[in-house]
């Protein structure tokens, strides 16, 4: 074998052993969001219900007290990159208890140029650099579903946030359906 083939080999092994596939959560609110497995929730679920729409994501955002699991969609159609909607799951800190909600959030445009190549590029990864958001929970008006949680109760909020995510997404389409 060829010295330089070993020497990438090993070089590859090695980045394999100490480099961490999964990344850990940013804070308490995001350790709680990753146990109760919404970004496979969203993944399997979001282009199904969401077919008429251009969706992107998962990804997860996390602030001073918050987190947030989302897909980011929009309508179909080149004249349509003005608004875009951001739909997830967030996790926060209330006064006294730790608030799960299920929600959407509506976005505007918000770069000074419209480069159709690097806006299609980029959007597919993350959407903040457009649409000038952090992730950050929605008004109240968003809110789709929400419950408190605790550590105690996160395997029956799995299930709970599952079920209430696929309705979600099932609202959103039929009233996506109305729309049209």
């Amino acid at each position: 074998m060829h010295p330089k083939r070993r020497r990438k080999i090993r070089w590859q092994q090695k980045r394999a052993t100490t480099w961490s596939a999964k990344p850990t959560p940013k804070n308490a609110q995001a350790q709680y969001l990753s146990g109760l497995n919404v970004l496979q929730e969203l993944q399997d679920h979001a282009n199904d219900y969401l077919a008429s729409k251009l969706v992107y994501g998962p990804g997860t955002f996390a602030g001073d007290g918050w987190a947030s699991a989302l897909v980011w969609y929009r309508h179909k159609g080149y004249q349509h990159f003005k608004s875009m909607i951001l739909f997830g799951v967030w996790v926060y800190d209330n006064a006294n208890d730790r608030q799960v909600i299920i929600a959407k959030k509506p976005l505007q445009f918000q770069a000074a140029h419209f480069n159709p190549e690097s806006y299609f590029a980029v959007i597919q990864r993350d959407f903040r650099s457009y649409y000038n958001d952090d992730g950050s929970p929605p008004d109240e008006q968003g809110i789709l579903w929400q419950a408190s949680a605790t550590e105690t109760t996160r395997l029956d909020m799995r299930r709970t946030v599952a079920d209430a995510l696929v309705k979600a997404l099932k609202t959103l389409a039929s009233d996506d359906a109305l729309t049209n």
